[in-house]
């Protein structure tokens, strides 16, 4: 099967004149669409959403107990739909689904959702999330179709890093809201520990943001790595480093293991190859100049933030404080090893099947009456328990064959990763969010989130099927 060409092989103006109405009405629809995706790409972390159908449960956000509807909903309905529209008048161009070890993993995780829908905790919380699942698949395989036009999809990207980046490190550095509420900017979001404000631009959570800003400069590298010219790369350094300044304002330990990890792939392609040391080794010395210039400004200017973050925890395993709680940071660690522990109940009481789809939280607050009432009630933050809990063990495995397909991917092409760029660059941005799972819910759990992973997903796959055609 083809990859489907046809809205890049038909040029603007005129020549839309010379094809069938019908074609020329699919071709049409498929550029729309495409505008559509990339502004998708550019909102996903944005905040907005609004509540159509609201089920107070105490404790609960209404993202895990109500029926919302996201800002990033509106690019991603008109997106999903054209493209369906544009395959329905014009079928002569199929739609490709491999690499099938990425698409299963995805297609069965879809389809127990659905199935989830018959034994849910709440069964009207698994429909929505199913319909969203099915949108998600959708676009997942519209981007791995038809956004062949890496560069853009890049541009996007870094432009929405930047302005993204240049928010957080304004609430970080001032402590406060920078004042553009009427572009979806929320009240300061207070965290531990200590009380201070970790930069998280127009999203809803740092943590989130911090994700987002991994995809960013996964992609202003890959920018970097094919710039034209002296002239480029210099704005891409400058670009890069705005960026790094971003995600270390966010104080996101899971973004920053999963930038680290996908920097490492980075070092040993260019490490282990001569040609790509030859052709990027340069850039890749400059970026890494900029990005620890960056960090080190961070470290002089503000040490107590990474003693609370990075130091703390370390010397509470250590037992160097007198109550494992003392310092607010441990019991934020203390709070998220309860939901594992209940995630095992769940599993062990909820077993084959789960709980359903998206409702961990409303299954532990009504399923585990020994918990703290006082608390909000989050999923917990491992996305392959999270399955497990809600989907069954099929749905927990199904993640883990997702990532380790994954790797034999890599591994596969990987003379593929020193060739190309754009290759290399999705690959450093979907490695990345994949890492956050382990220590965060939000690609599984938040409609962002899905959003960051699935148009992720879509680029690499679409990276991963060009480099299997030559």
């Amino acid at each position: 099967m083809q990859i489907s060409r046809f809205a890049e092989s038909v040029p603007l103006g005129e020549s839309l004149k010379t094809l069938r109405p019908q074609n020329q009405i699919s071709a049409e629809l498929l550029r729309v669409g495409k505008v559509a995706t990339y502004l998708l790409l550019f909102l996903a972390p944005f905040v907005p959403r609004w509540v159509l159908v609201y089920h107070h449960v105490a404790n609960l956000m209404p993202e895990f107990s109500s029926t919302l509807f996201y800002l990033v909903d509106i690019p991603l309905i008109l997106a999903v739909v054209l493209w369906l529209m544009a395959h329905l008048l014009d079928a002569s161009h199929p739609v490709r689904f491999d690499p099938w070890f990425i698409t299963i993993p995805l297609l069965i995780l879809t389809t127990l959702s659905g199935l989830s829908v018959l034994w849910a905790t709440s069964k009207s919380i698994s429909a929505e999330t199913f319909i969203r699942l099915c949108a998600m698949l959708a676009l997942y395989l519209l981007i791995h179709n038809e956004l062949t036009n890496c560069r853009v999809a890049a541009w996007v990207l870094s432009i929405g890093m930047v302005v993204q980046s240049v928010v957080a490190t304004a609430q970080f550095y001032l402590q406060r809201p920078v004042g553009f509420s009427f572009l979806g900017e929320t009240e300061a979001l207070i965290t531990l520990p200590g009380l201070w404000v970790r930069g998280y631009g127009f999203s809803p959570n740092p943590n989130i943001l911090g994700g987002y800003l991994a995809m960013g400069l996964a992609a202003t590298l890959a920018l970097a790595l094919n710039a034209i010219g002296r002239r480029e790369r210099i704005v891409l350094l400058l670009i890069f480093g705005v960026g790094v300044s971003g995600l270390l304002s966010t104080f996101s330990r899971s973004a920053w293991v999963g930038i680290a990890l996908g920097m490492g792939l980075l070092t040993a392609v260019i490490l282990s190859n001569p040609v790509a040391h030859a052709r990027w080794g340069s850039t890749f010395l400059l970026l890494g100049l900029v990005g620890i210039s960056v960090c080190l400004i961070y470290v002089a200017s503000t040490p107590d933030f990474f003693v609370s973050r990075l130091v703390a925890p370390v010397a509470g395993k250590l037992g160097l404080y007198r109550s494992p709680l003392e310092h607010p940071e441990m019991f934020n660690l203390h709070m998220r090893r309860g939901y594992s522990r209940v995630a095992w109940h769940l599993i062990v009481n909820h077993f084959p099947w789960g709980v359903g789809s998206a409702n961990f939280s409303l299954a532990s607050y009504l399923l585990e009456p020994d918990l703290p009432r006082e608390h909000v009630f989050l999923p917990v933050h491992n996305v392959p328990l999270l399955l497990t809990a809600e989907l069954g063990p099929v749905g927990g495995l199904s993640w883990i064959f997702l990532l380790v397909t994954f790797a034999f991917g890599l591994w596969h092409k990987r003379t593929a990763l020193a060739q190309d760029p754009w290759f290399l660059g999705w690959s450093v941005a979907t490695l990345s969010l994949l890492a956050t799972g382990f220590f965060d819910f939000y690609i599984w759990g938040w409609q962002c989130g899905r959003v960051m992973l699935w148009t992720t997903a879509g680029l690499w796959a679409g990276a991963y099927s060009r480099e299997t055609k030559r």
